[in-house]
């Protein structure tokens, strides 16, 4: 039997479109059908990484698109280079909660930073290892924020706390990624059924991976 290679997969999306509760679904069907994994979470992951996430979700700081920028890219270094590079070349799978494509949503289509500086920086943060698969979760803007507040009361972070314009451009830039890349991204509906979004997620994987072994 051909050697099952180890797999990045990321999950994007908006605030409150349900990523991280599918990203936990997902963990436990993919180890049984696929092989071990282990999830992490951008920014986070190592020491470091959490640190600045506190920084970068804490609503007393005004943070500009680009300050945002190198800290999420220095944030990425710090889990590339202690934690996902390693466990991929021992042939271990990562799942990860964002990545790549939320620094260009976020900053890139939502905080008009160059594009170009943004994949310069990505390629560098993450030794140049494009996910395999990433899905989006696509969640209406005004629906994901009140979602999002919702489940977070008085723990909102800075990013819930911008405006719905900026989220509608978080939003758009997803589905423009999306578009670009169809060999990499999946765009999935957001649906009220938590496992609705699963099911097509899972299904997904299957047509592309599993059915090769």
């Amino acid at each position: 039997m051909e050697r099952k290679k180890s797999l990045l997969i990321t999950f994007e999306g908006g605030e409150g479109s349900g990523k991280t509760t599918q990203i936990v679904l997902f963990h436990e069907w993919f180890s049984e059908k696929y092989g071990t994994a282990i999830t992490s979470k951008e920014p986070g992951g190592t020491p470091v990484a959490e640190e600045i996430r506190k920084i970068l979700l804490n609503p007393k700081y005004d943070i500009d698109p680009h300050t945002e920028l190198f800290l999420f890219e220095a944030a990425r270094s710090s889990l590339y280079r202690s934690k996902v590079t390693s466990l991929l070349r021992e042939g271990r799978s990562v799942l990860c909660d964002r990545s790549i494509d939320s620094t260009l949503a976020y900053q890139g289509y939502a905080g008009s930073v160059s594009m170009e500086l943004i994949k310069s920086l990505n390629l560098v943060a993450n030794s140049s290892r494009i996910p395999d698969l990433t899905f989006i979760i696509d969640v209406d803007p005004e629906v994901g924020v009140r979602n999002a507040k919702r489940s977070k009361g008085k723990d909102i972070s800075r990013i819930d706390t911008k405006d719905i314009i900026y989220h509608q451009k978080v939003a758009e830039g997803f589905r423009d990624i999306a578009r670009v890349s169809p060999e990499r991204c999946v765009l999935i509906p957001y649906e009220a059924g938590i496992q609705i979004v699963q099911d097509k997620i899972r299904n997904e994987f299957s047509r592309r991976y599993l059915l090769k072994f």
